[in-house]
């Protein structure tokens, strides 16, 4: 898929995605931390296992 994605735009899949994902980030957690409920509270856990 990456190789073909370049092939056909000339841009790196992988690169433009990486780049895009840090620019989203902290909109997401935003996102995540306002997020109510059972799943609010599903999604703070894996969060605060993923910062330690």
């Amino acid at each position: 898929i990456f190789e073909e994605f370049l092939r056909i735009s000339g841009i790196s899949l992988e690169s433009t995605f990486m780049s895009q994902l840090d620019r989203q980030t902290p909109k997401l957690l935003s996102l995540f931390n306002t997020k109510g409920g059972a799943v609010g509270q599903r999604i703070k856990s894996q969060m605060m296992t993923l910062i330690q």
